[in-house]
């Protein structure tokens, strides 16, 4: 019984990280929506320092307009992952 719950166990922990790195962001789609979306007012040195999580909550809050903002953007969830993804490891 044991040896069935520890090989339970590991192929459900398997498709727990197989599932994470399947929605993995990517930042080269984030660089292209970043240049779309973002470039014309923005430079990757405004938010020099933020993470990922921070890029990603001030997108989300730019988006549903909780922020005020000189454009209304409309993206994705997985469009706001990717760039939030492009900015934080590029913003230096």
């Amino acid at each position: 019984m044991m040896k069935q719950s520890f090989i339970l166990v590991a192929v459900a922990s398997g498709f727990v990280f197989a599932a994470g790195s399947a929605f993995a962001a990517d930042a080269a789609a984030g660089k292209a929506t970043f240049e779309q979306s973002c470039a014309s007012c923005h430079e990757l040195v405004d938010w020099k320092g933020k993470s990922e999580a921070d890029m990603s909550t001030m997108i989300k809050d730019v988006v549903a307009g909780k922020v005020k903002h000189k454009k209304a953007i409309k993206l994705e969830d997985a469009e706001i992952a990717n760039v939030s993804a492009f900015v934080a490891a590029n913003a230096k």
